[in-house]
């Protein structure tokens, strides 16, 4: 192990952040920017299959609600890019480089599996279209909030735990045209 690693794990060892990427070997700088580039790609490319249900949304307030979920995930996608900046990566060419290929989408019936189809580092689900508004509600929620609840979970009074997050509600699961319950009560409605 060389000198490098050494410190570097000392440092992570020590739950001391590790600030540039001169603190970092050569494979963990490369699977984090991996990581990340898989992380913001996905942001952009999700924010972008979102937008044309700011037009397909049933009602006003939802046509709002999906605006900021879109406005939500390029801020997610413009601060993971932020970290990659940081660490050396050429942020502007790669966004430029993959930018129409974000929008791109594969037929409901496709199945890829893990396979890379576009040179982007989005996740796989981002690839599948949303067709209808059950959809979109129920992919917004299982990638949006259900992941939060997953990362949080005792963060959670136990009667929100089987349902959304009360700092977190999916603001398109209440009543309405899916007929879903209402956050718990004391939740935020935003």
């Amino acid at each position: 192990m060389s000198e490098l690693a050494r410190e570097m794990m000392a440092k992570i060892e020590g739950g001391i952040r590790l600030e540039s990427a001169q603190e970092m070997t050569d494979e963990y700088r490369e699977t984090l920017l991996h990581l990340l580039t898989m992380q913001a790609d996905s942001e952009l490319a999700g924010g972008y299959g979102y937008v044309p249900w700011i037009t397909k949304a049933p009602t006003v307030e939802e046509k709002h609600v999906v605006a900021q979920i879109v406005k939500d995930e390029l801020r997610h996608a413009a601060v993971m890019y932020g970290l990659l900046a940081d660490l050396g990566f050429d942020v502007e060419r790669h966004v430029r480089r993959h930018d129409e290929i974000f929008t791109m989408r594969i037929g409901p019936d496709a199945d890829i599996g893990t396979a890379r189809i576009t040179s982007d580092k989005r996740v796989n689900i981002f690839y599948y279209p949303i067709e209808t508004w059950a959809d979109f509600v129920f992919f917004n929620f299982c990638m949006d909030r259900g992941l939060w609840r997953v990362n949080h979970p005792h963060d959670l009074p136990s009667a929100a735990r089987p349902r959304v997050p009360p700092d977190r509600p999916c603001r398109l699961a209440r009543a309405g045209p899916l007929n879903s319950p209402s956050p718990p009560s004391g939740g935020s409605q935003r």
